[in-house]
C-alpha cells in the first residue's frame, strides 16, 4: 500500500466542498511505512489522509533533520518505522519541495491519501 502526496484545492460539489488534486501537480507516491517515518521526522504527525497549508510544509522542510528519518525505528522498534536510507530521503525531500513550489504558485495546499 502507498500514500500519494500532491497539491490540492477545494472544489464545489453538489454535496459541498471537496478536496481535489490540482491538475499537473507533481506528486510523491510513497510506501505507507516510509510516509509515516518521513512525516514523523518532519514533525507533521501521521495520519493516512489529510491536508495542510503550504506554510506548515515549508516550515517542516526548513527545520528537517534527515538523520531523524534514518534513525527512526531503531529506537522505537515498530515494524512500520525501520528508517529510510539517505538517498531515498533526498529524493522524497526534493519531491516535497517541488509539490510545495507548485502549490505555492497556484494558491493550493498539500494533501495526501
Amino acid at each position: 500500500m502507498s500514500i500519494t502526496i500532491n497539491a490540492a484545492e477545494y472544489c464545489v460539489h453538489r454535496n459541498g466542498p471537496i478536496i481535489s488534486m490540482v491538475t499537473g501537480s507533481p506528486e510523491l507516491d510513497i510506501a505507507n511505512g516510509n510516509f509515516f517515518t518521513l512525516f514523523s521526522a518532519l514533525g507533521l504527525g501521521t495520519c493516512y489522509a489529510g491536508h495542510m497549508d503550504v506554510r506548515t510544509m515549508r516550515c517542516a522542510l526548513d527545520r528537517f533533520d534527515p538523520a531523524l528519518a534514518q534513525r527512526a525505528g531503531r529506537e522505537e522498534g515498530r515494524y512500520f518505522e525501520q528508517g529510510i536510507d539517505a538517498d531515498r530521503i533526498a529524493r522524497y525531500v526534493k519531491a516535497l519541495r517541488a509539490i510545495l513550489a507548485f502549490a505555492t504558485e497556484r494558491g493550493a495546499f498539500i494533501a495526501w491519501s
